[in-house]
């Protein structure tokens, strides 16, 4: 007695996954079915008054005249002016800035020039990745105002003008 030749495992394969698959979602609804449903009250949010012991997130009872002073803070009052500095975490210092690349360090890639003055550059400042800039845009306290094939005019901050080229490769 000769077995019938059996097809290559790739032919087969497709088959089997899909028999897999379908095994799968079928346990999935007949799971899905079983489960009890969740009701109403699972799904509303939860609030907390100054009745509950105490807060969520909180463990321990809750000081009713904390609450009180955090209350009698009204931050949505009319009067109230904005904090003198922005709020930071103690380990960020909001007010430090990495040093910045001199605008003389800056390399252009390459350009895409518009019509009507449009276009962008791809620069690189000193060991940074290049990034892409539009017209207009602002970084390391230059301002890109000017683009060309092949060529970007850079405006800084006193208001000196720095011409970049691409730099030509293989000559």
């Amino acid at each position: 007695m000769r077995f019938p030749e059996r097809k290559p495992l790739r032919e087969r394969a497709p088959t089997a996954l899909l028999a897999l698959a379908i095994a799968g979602f079928a346990v999935a609804l007949i799971e899905a079915m079983t489960t009890a449903p969740v009701s109403m009250d699972a799904a509303r949010p939860f609030t907390w008054t100054a009745a509950d012991s105490s807060p969520p997130g909180r463990t321990g009872p809750v000081n009713a005249a904390a609450i009180q002073l955090a209350a009698g803070r009204d931050p949505f009052r009319p009067d109230r002016s904005r904090a003198p500095m922005r709020f930071g975490l103690p380990h960020d210092d909001v007010n430090a800035q990495e040093p910045m690349p001199a605008a003389q360090e800056a390399e252009l890639i390459g350009t895409v020039a518009l019509p009507k003055g449009g276009g962008l550059a791809m620069l690189r400042w000193g060991t940074e990745p290049p990034r892409l800039f539009r017209i207009g845009q602002t970084t390391h306290g230059v301002t890109l105002t000017d683009v060309e094939p092949g060529r970007v005019t850079l405006l800084t901050a006193s208001g000196a003008t720095i011409v970049l080229r691409v730099a030509r490769t293989g000559s």
